[in-house]
């Protein structure tokens, strides 16, 4: 069974019939035909009373439209999640910090900044001095950090920019 099954069935239950659900869903009626059939076949039985005039669902029709839309909906939640998580407006970042850096206020600023552009994104701060900073960015434990020192020209999984043209919103 596959999403776009559940979305037909859907269509036809809401549209009350085969023709107007396929101009809905913009496929032939036939294949929206098929589809239902397939989708009948795999659950073991008729979903819909096709009659002259009107397509009504049974009673098993019935109960599987509740579930139908339960699961679209959690699908277009899961799409929606995704899309966000791409765009960098959810997740979490963590940030290492130098005893100084987080005195300076420019720090605090940043990450004001950057929480107003993405309020969804969790930030985790972690005191850690420079060099502890660039082990942990390179094993994975931190995403970024604020320190006076520069990334080594040696290391080129670090760079380095001024924190006067970092992140802005």
């Amino acid at each position: 069974m596959e999403l776009r099954h559940l979305r037909y069935f859907v269509a036809v239950a809401e549209e009350g019939g085969f023709s107007r659900a396929a101009r809905r869903l913009h496929v032939v009626q036939p294949t929206l035909s098929m589809q239902i059939r397939d989708l009948e076949h795999e659950l073991g039985g008729l979903l819909f009373d096709r009659g002259a005039r009107r397509t009504r669902l049974t009673p098993a029709g019935q109960a599987f439209l509740v579930e139908a839309r339960q699961v679209l909906a959690q699908a277009d939640r899961a799409a929606a999640a995704g899309r966000a998580a791409l765009r960098g407006d959810t997740g979490h970042v963590r940030i290492g910090v130098a005893g100084a850096a987080v005195f300076s206020g420019m720090v605090a600023g940043r990450i004001r900044a950057f929480h107003s552009a993405r309020p969804l994104v969790r930030i985790e701060l972690r005191e850690a001095a420079p060099r502890s900073q660039r082990a942990l960015i390179l094993s994975g434990e931190l995403d970024v950090g604020y320190s006076a020192l520069p990334a080594p020209a040696d290391e080129p999984r670090l760079a380095s920019m001024p924190a006067s043209t970092g992140y802005r919103p």
